[in-house]
């Protein structure tokens, strides 16, 4: 019965089916979540459709993204923030990889419809890290029109205070743009001062490669 609800709404008031999914997300986000995995990908897009409505959307509003590379396929989580830079209330998360791809394009067509501001995606994975290469040659692939314009090994002094300390290492990061004017920010991880030499050495080598193919 429940499902069924769902469904008419999805089909018949968008308004309504909005109010519904702020409200569950509010209160019952298992539900929310239930609801979402068991929508087909035509389904789903009417989803968003509904759910990221134009009429409440500015041209200086962009879409958030967040891809966590902890398993084989990333999840995602989707978000608006604001040109005030606050996030709105409406928000697609807990969904694991569903539809992952189809909600990207989405995401990229409905900015260029809208015109709407440049899209953005940050992109995480948890320790043990995997090499940089790899997860960055995975964001190019997840991203083909995209180029690397930026590779930084930062390297950060230790801490030791009673009961806290950190080892001194690096932290990698990278910046990706696309075509259309997006931005992928990718965390490559923070990696041990013995490994810092080695990184920097392969952030050079692979500045000048990623110049090259550009």
């Amino acid at each position: 019965m429940i499902a069924d609800v769902w469904s008419q709404l999805l089909r018949t008031d968008p308004q309504a089916y909005r109010a519904r999914v702020l409200f569950f997300a509010r209160t019952d986000w298992h539900a929310l979540r239930e609801h979402r995995v068991s929508l087909s990908l035509e389904e789903f897009l009417l989803h968003l459709e509904a759910l990221f409505q134009p009429e409440g959307l500015g041209p200086e509003d962009r879409f958030e993204m967040s891809l966590w590379w902890g398993e084989e396929q990333p999840h995602y989580t989707l978000h608006v923030r604001g040109q005030d830079g606050m996030r709105r209330p409406e928000s697609v998360g807990n969904v694991g990889a569903t539809h992952r791809r189809a909600v990207s394009r989405w995401v990229k067509d409905t900015t260029r419809r809208r015109h709407m501001a440049p899209w953005q995606v940050h992109v995480g994975a948890p320790p043990p890290y995997r090499p940089p290469q790899e997860l960055l040659d995975a964001c190019l692939a997840e991203f083909p029109d995209a180029r690397v314009t930026s590779l930084s090994v930062q390297r950060f002094e230790g801490i030791q205070a009673p009961g806290f300390s950190v080892e001194p290492g690096a932290r990698i990061e990278a910046s990706l743009e696309a075509l259309d004017g997006g931005t992928i920010q990718v965390f490559l991880g923070e990696w041990t001062e013995e490994d810092s030499s080695r990184l920097e050495e392969w952030a050079q080598v692979a500045r000048s490669g990623y110049a090259q193919g550009a």
